[in-house]
């Protein structure tokens, strides 16, 4: 079952997406692909899509001959475009230090700025499952306890046990908010036992990845992933591109978030930053 909304995919016997609170589907519709580039030279946007396609990526090539100049546009999965800008920054950087390209392009906004693909990390923060349902709890006790507090005092000004002059008309508001905290505070215990099933699988994913990584993906492989020339800092993130790219080959489904945090937790684990 898939989050049509966060993407994110449930194992069997979820019906309810708890961070996006919408109904999970069998399976996620097909995303339109967007355009990456278009070329003049057929040969560059061909180079362009293999360059691609070792990436992992997915690209299609769509060709106008129809009249000159003939455009030929490199086009990508919607949820693969952050990435594939990535790439062709470096595409056009390496083939910028062999050859001038400049004539093979067609779109005049089209030099993004360039850096190696080490210096470049998408920053993704990862937020625990535990610490989710943790945190849902404790706001819906707040809200909870606050709620009944408040309509305790409210039916007790109402019922003059509490000398409090205070109009009726604010009292009834009063109450309608202390109902809906309460009310609140009771739907967040309800969202917190559901995250805290998901973070028990979530618990057993991390156990099962990070058993496998110390199993498959050894100092050797790591080293000899290195290449000649490379600073301390691009060989390190050469590396870590390694153990994403290996660990997401072997949990395909892992969201994207704790693909990033295992792999920077296990590349610290095992010094790969430092060798």
């Amino acid at each position: 079952m898939f989050c049509p909304v966060c993407k994110n995919e449930y194992e069997p016997g979820y019906t309810r997406c708890p961070d996006c609170n919408v109904d999970l589907v069998e399976e996620l519709l097909p995303e339109a692909d967007t355009e990456l580039y278009t070329f003049k030279s057929k040969n560059v946007a061909e180079k362009l899509v293999r360059y691609l396609k070792y990436s992992n990526l997915n690209p299609e090539l769509s060709a106008d001959e129809t009249e000159e100049p003939f455009s030929y546009t490199v086009l990508i999965p919607e949820e693969e475009l952050g990435e594939a800008k990535t790439a062709f920054a470096v595409f056009l950087s390496e083939e910028s230090a062999e050859t001038d390209i400049s004539e093979e392009l067609m779109q005049e906004d089209c030099m993004m700025p360039i850096r190696p693909k080490s210096l470049v990390k998408e920053e993704v923060v990862y937020t625990s499952a535990s610490f989710k349902a943790e945190d849902t709890r404790s706001s819906g006790y707040i809200l909870l306890g606050f709620g009944i507090i408040g309509l305790v005092a409210v039916v007790l000004c109402a019922l003059d046990v509490i000398k409090f002059s205070i109009h009726p008309m604010s009292l009834a508001i009063m109450g309608i908010i202390f109902v809906g905290m309460a009310v609140y505070g009771v739907i967040s215990l309800q969202k917190a036992a559901t995250l805290a099933v998901n973070a028990d699988a979530e618990n057993k994913l991390i156990e099962d990845i990070k058993k496998w990584q110390k199993e498959h993906i050894t100092e050797e492989i790591l080293s000899a992933a290195a290449e000649e020339g490379l600073s301390e800092e691009e060989t390190a993130l050469v590396r870590d591109d390694l153990i994403r790219n290996m660990t997401k080959e072997a949990f395909p489904n892992i969201p994207s978030a704790l693909l990033e945090h295992l792999t920077d937790e296990f590349a610290e684990e095992i010094g790969a930053v430092d060798l």
